[in-house]
């Protein structure tokens, strides 16, 4: 087995899994884990992590295959387990630890609660019945006095964990500290890339892409899916993202992207030796699937959908982005999809209406009729009102020529309002 220095704890995780696997045979363990065999293999006799959940479906399907495995090497694998967790991921290892005290409080106190209900009821049922004795009432009223302490004791608790796990996954974030989740990410891709019949090759990374998310490594998967030559996969996936994810959650991709983005940039402007081989591969694959989804989300996405992702964003607060795409499409955008955008974008159709003014003098005519067709009179008279007021002498002149011979003096009266507003003032 190949382990580095350090690794001794990986390593009697390893032997522990060696010893599960026994003499089963390894293609058919493979087969039950939808994994290649080449990569369980290199799971099992080196240094390479899997996370909680893949180590826990290999230990169910080992245990299922063998119909009995001795309790103590069940408990030994879950041991070496954690230790080795707190060694290659020590902040998933934390998480895990806090989740697990939390649960066991919701336990506690789910059971405290159930104890001192069934006592509430017996008290009450002992109260009609007049019993002769006050003693048993009261040793009653004393129990339940404990349980009520023992419960705000045991919610207390609960908040105090809360806390602390919060904190530490604004830590995390913080610091980047994500290498068990792109870890997965490129083992999914890894074992996306082994599929040899295609078409079940694309339903596999359609899944894991949508299993992922936007917060658990997605882009990697899609960069590193890339990196192994299945570029039209990588796309199919990314479609299916723009396509198949609902708005919120399309918009939340792209927020990340963008912070992850911005992080990236800031820790590289910071870094004296600069960041290593995997950490610039996997910010490339961020800036390379942000780039692509955005250029996704304007070119493919229809007038709702389109909207719906710009609301999203400025109800985050993440105006910037939101205008960025705005931007892009009414750049790239016929004056007939411009107005439907318009329609659908509600208080935000102004400011993409706006985009128009850096298109020739014909299109933002063509648009103004779009718009008036499509019963958006207002929208097309503060369209008019602005041109008249921003264009340069030429392109306003143009304009003017436009309407004028198309006989729209509706139109030209709000042309000319804009322009004469700009002139009063100076």
């Amino acid at each position: 087995m190949k382990f580095g220095k350090g690794k001794e704890r990986v390593y009697q995780l390893k032997c522990r899994v060696f010893e599960l696997l026994g003499d089963l045979n390894r293609a058919d363990v493979a087969r039950r884990l939808r994994c290649s065999p080449t990569s369980l293999s290199h799971y099992v006799t080196s240094a390479k992590w899997w996370p909680r959940k893949s180590f826990d479906e290999l230990v169910a399907v080992a245990v299922d295959m063998r119909g009995s495995v001795d309790d103590e090497l069940l408990g030994q694998l879950e041991v070496e387990f954690s230790a080795a967790e707190q060694m290659i991921t020590p902040t998933v290892h934390e998480t895990g630890r806090l989740r697990a005290e939390i649960q066991r409080y919701v336990t506690l106190v789910e059971d405290l609660r159930q104890e001192r209900d069934d006592l509430l009821r017996r008290q009450s049922a002992e109260a009609e019945a007049d019993a002769d004795s006050d003693d048993e009432p009261a040793v009653l009223r004393q129990r339940i006095s404990e349980l009520e302490d023992e419960l705000r004791e045991a919610q207390r608790q609960i908040g105090r964990l809360k806390r602390q796990l919060a904190a530490l996954e604004r830590r995390a974030a913080a610091s980047g500290d994500s290498a068990s989740v792109l870890e997965a990410a490129r083992y999914a891709a890894d074992e996306v890339a082994r599929i040899a019949d295609p078409a079940e090759r694309r339903e596999w990374a359609l899944d894991a892409v949508f299993e992922l998310g936007p917060r658990d490594g997605a882009e990697e998967f899609i960069g590193h899916l890339r990196a192994r030559g299945h570029d039209d996969d990588a796309e199919a996936a990314l479609d299916s993202v723009v396509r198949g994810w609902p708005v919120a959650r399309v918009a939340e991709f792209l927020m990340v992207l963008d912070e992850r983005a911005g992080a990236d940039a800031a820790g590289e402007r910071a870094g004296t030796d600069g960041p290593g081989m995997r950490a610039l591969l996997s910010a490339a694959y961020r800036r390379s699937t942000a780039s692509e989804l955005r250029s996704a989300v304007v070119g493919s996405l229809g007038f709702a959908a389109f909207a719906g992702v710009v609301h999203a964003l400025h109800a985050r607060e993440a105006a910037a982005l939101a205008n960025g795409l705005v931007a892009r499409r009414a750049a790239v955008s016929t004056v007939g999809v411009m107005a439907c955008d318009a329609d659908s974008l509600h208080q935000h159709a102004l400011g993409y209406l706006g985009q128009a003014l850096r298109r020739p003098p014909q299109d933002i005519a063509d648009l103004v009729v779009a718009l008036r067709d499509s019963a958006q009179d207002q929208r097309a008279d503060v369209l008019l009102d602005t041109a008249g007021g921003l264009l340069p002498d030429g392109s306003y002149q143009q304009l003017k020529d436009l309407l004028s011979a198309a006989g729209r003096i509706h139109d030209l009266r709000s042309l000319r309002s804009g322009h004469e507003g700009v002139a009063d003032q100076d």
